[in-house]
């Protein structure tokens, strides 16, 4: 479910504030992977989280 956020979330379709306060930490965890294998920019994560 939260790569399905974070995925979401990438293409704009939700916002940090739509994610459920349940799985925000597992939507986070899954998007700094993202950065980590180079699949979204830091500067990208940053405007996704804030």
């Amino acid at each position: 479910m939260a790569k399905i956020y974070a995925d979401l979330l990438i293409a704009g379709r939700k916002t940090w504030n739509d994610i459920p306060l349940r799985i925000k930490d597992s939507v986070n965890v899954v998007l700094n992977q993202y950065v980590t294998e180079g699949k979204i920019s830091s500067a990208k994560y940053q405007e996704i989280t804030t």
